[in-house]
């Protein structure tokens, strides 16, 4: 770790060097999932960062094709003049 800037995370580290073969938990599981080993549901479960974890299994998903959420026709109400 020495040379890095302060501030910085080892997990934040780790994520950034993918390219010298480390990587984090997360994305390992994300990894899983996009070669179908895991499910979205336990690779959120067992994700130590959920919201990261989430975002990268609803790009998957979006890349795939596939629907990332269930809202659907929003719309903003015109007030009555």
């Amino acid at each position: 770790l020495m040379g890095e800037c302060e501030g910085k995370t080892f997990y934040e580290i780790q994520e950034a060097s993918q390219n010298s073969g480390m990587q984090t938990f997360d994305q390992a599981l994300l990894k899983a999932f996009e070669d179908g080993l895991v499910t979205k549901e336990n690779a959120e479960l067992y994700a130590t960062r959920k919201a990261i974890v989430q975002r990268g299994v609803d790009r998957i998903r979006q890349s795939r094709g596939e629907k990332t959420t269930e809202i659907e026709g929003l719309a903003i109400e015109s007030e009555a003049a």
